[in-house]
């Protein structure tokens, strides 16, 4: 379908007259796309008509839009197809630059751009600039898959990468990357990165120094906007041991790998800032033994852990209120990782202390849950994994029928009355469960993260 698809982009763009080019990974299209997304260099002042494309294949290949953000430097678009493919298409409509200084014009690219199959690419120096400083300069590194072609493009049209250089670094520096890319020496050109972003900034803002603030100030204010408005995702696995969490938690993380450009971190319970308290107390028990600490890690597994003994109320409420610390301080990470457009996925969470308390030996009333509750992290989404107790015990088998039955009411109250929260039936095997939770989480990233023509 992926050919069709393209080939489909390829026909509108033309038929609707908009200057393109695909920028890389263009080698093996349309049949294969060979990269996480799709780079393509357009007109400015085309978004109308991109929407309207998109809007097509959309139609025509019975896909929809996921996401759609509006950036600086490009225009992009999530699409979904097939039922769980993911392509992501970023249309770059204003030249190439780096934090306002722009070292390829759109007028640039577009007006030397050849022809490649039955689409365009741009000129060889244009792309060689391209991959080295997309990053180079936002990474501080070079894709060693580029580093050959880019050295090509400097060998076979040497004055031309010069000049182009020249023009955002100045004579010295240009011949300097110029010989470093030439000679194979990438780790120096890595090392020396800093040098080169500074210089670059530094020429643009005494070259147009209009220009260099009017970009700038740009530049912010749509990355402001992403960050706050267009994120990564928080999930929440609930369900009693069997309901499949894990597999689910895994094929999750898989399917979103192309729609969130971050990483994808899964946590047990509770973020993990604070240590484990049992590795804590083997700590002190070292120390005050042996007069040292010992770091032994993370505690391992706990086996049947509703046979285990229940705390007083005096040592549940400090494990429980460890926990809640836990779950404060874990903001920050929650944060972080969101801002970044990455996915966070919990198996289990802090409703499980109140749920099923017995599985963490604690003995505390509930309205110490309530009251603690608002100071915890909020996930976008809580998906409940709901069974039955015959089939719970066939998996599984710790609890009693009776004991199941009471732990999936509480369950099911705990998800009617949440907002964010979605109850799924697994009794109809773990294929059907993956795809209505993504289902669940694909409808609301759509909600949240496309744009209103």
């Amino acid at each position: 379908m992926i050919e069709k698809i393209i080939n489909f982009l390829i026909e509108s763009l033309e038929s609707n007259n908009i200057p393109y080019c695909f920028l890389r990974n263009y080698e093996k299209l349309p049949e294969v796309n060979m990269g996480h997304d799709l780079d393509i260099q357009v007109a400015q002042g085309v978004e109308d008509k991109l929407d309207g494309i998109i809007d097509e294949l959309c139609l025509k290949f019975n896909a929809q839009i996921i996401r759609k953000h509006k950036r600086q430097l490009v225009y992009q678009f999530y699409i979904l197809y097939g039922g769980k493919n993911i392509l992501v298409l970023d249309f770059h409509n204003a030249g190439e630059q780096y934090r306002g200084v722009i070292y390829l014009s759109n007028s640039e690219i577009l007006s030397e751009r050849i022809r490649y199959k039955n689409f365009f690419i741009p000129d060889p120096v244009h792309e060689a600039l391209i991959s080295l400083f997309s990053s180079l300069l936002w990474g501080g590194f070079i894709k060693k898959k580029y580093a050959k072609k880019i050295k090509a493009a400097f060998l076979n049209n040497h004055i031309k990468a010069e000049n182009a250089l020249k023009k955002v670094l100045g004579g010295k520096y240009a011949s300097q990357i110029i010989n470093d890319i030439i000679k194979g020496r990438y780790e120096k050109l890595e090392k020396d990165c800093s040098k080169y972003k500074r210089r670059m900034l530094l020429h643009g803002l005494i070259k147009n120094p209009i220009s260099f603030i009017r970009n700038n100030i740009l530049y912010y204010y749509y990355e402001l906007i992403y960050r706050f408005k267009h994120c990564g995702i928080f999930i929440v696995l609930l369900g009693c041991d069997g309901s499949g969490k894990t597999t689910v938690c895994e094929e999750i993380k898989t399917n979103l790998k192309n729609l969130f450009a971050g990483e994808k971190v899964s946590f047990h319970w509770r973020p993990g800032i604070l240590a484990q308290l049992s590795s804590l107390k083997s700590k002190l028990k070292n120390f005050t033994s042996k007069g040292n600490v010992e770091t032994s890690g993370r505690e391992g597994p706990v086996t049947e852990p509703h046979k285990q003994k229940e705390y007083n109320f005096f040592i549940s409420f400090l494990r429980f209120m460890y926990y809640v610390i836990d779950y404060i301080i874990g903001y920050r990470l929650i944060i972080k990782i969101k801002a970044k457009d990455g996915v966070l996925l919990f198996d289990r969470y802090y409703p499980d202390m109140f749920i099923d308390s017995r599985r963490y030996r604690l003995k505390i009333p509930g309205i110490l849950y309530n009251i603690f509750s608002p100071l915890v992290p909020k996930p976008d989404i809580i998906l409940y994994l709901d069974s039955t107790p015959e089939e719970l015990i066939s998996r599984k088998g710790e609890l009693s029928a009776e004991a199941y039955e009471e732990l999936l009411r509480k369950y099911r109250n705990y998800v009617s009355k949440a907002n964010n929260a979605y109850n799924i039936n697994t009794n109809n095997g773990i294929s059907s469960t993956i795809k209505i939770c993504m289902s669940i989480i694909y409808q609301y990233v759509k909600k949240r993260d496309t744009i209103a023509k």
